[in-house]
């Protein structure tokens, strides 16, 4: 279970690295993961890219399986998102690979940079997957005190991050969308119990434990 935000991205040799999102992954041992990319300080909060799946990894290599894509709500599986990985002697994450440039439309060569969150000291983790036939499709993550979720219905896409306060309340840091109300919090204790996948109801819906780490 890790959260790691990203510090940069460059696309050499004509554009250096920069950073003008605020994007957090929650990853799972699963391989399930919940990627969620804002504009930096933007108001109201403008969702760049969300996204959710799973991975596969051969070599140095990891394929990012979509099944959830707000670019392409329609048909996430048909994006090419995949690769490779190599640890930095800061302890930074580097991944370079090749992907459309969302200003010119081409498909050139990336870098970016990736950053471990530190870990919360409480909360544990949890990953869910619904397994309504409602037509929603949604994946829900929190890692320590750092909740993340999105949705798809009928081609609209919903996002939301939320954190724990000190006071243990939940705060709302960043969402989109209209359907934000299908994506509940995952409570510190709620999960105890709960192991991988069992069928379980949250919110009033059902969901499938893809992971979940006391």
């Amino acid at each position: 279970m890790s959260a790691t935000t990203r510090v940069s991205i460059a696309w050499p040799p004509d554009y250096p690295p920069q950073e003008t999102t605020d994007t957090v992954v929650l990853s799972f041992p699963s391989k399930y993961f919940l990627d969620l990319r804002f504009q930096k300080d933007a108001s109201p909060a403008e969702l760049i890219w969300g996204f959710a799946g799973r991975t596969e990894t051969s070599g140095k290599l990891t394929t990012f399986i979509h099944l959830i894509d707000s670019r392409n709500p329609l048909d996430p599986l048909s994006v090419e998102d995949s690769g490779e990985f190599e640890i930095l002697p800061n302890g930074d994450e580097s991944e370079s690979g090749t992907m459309v440039h969302p200003e010119t439309g081409q498909v050139v060569q990336y870098v970016e940079t990736w950053r471990k969150l530190p870990k919360s000291t409480i909360g544990g983790a949890v990953c869910l997957e619904s397994s309504g036939d409602d037509g929603v499709k949604a994946f829900l993550g929190r890692v320590g005190t750092l909740f993340q979720g999105i949705c798809a219905r009928d081609g609209r896409i919903s996002v939301v991050r939320r954190a724990l306060d000190d006071k243990g309340k939940w705060k709302e840091l960043l969402r989109s969308g209209d359907d934000v109300d299908l994506l509940p919090v995952i409570g510190i204790q709620e999960s105890t119990g709960w192991s991988s996948g069992q069928t379980v109801v949250h919110g009033g819906r059902d969901w499938v434990v893809r992971d979940v780490e006391q």
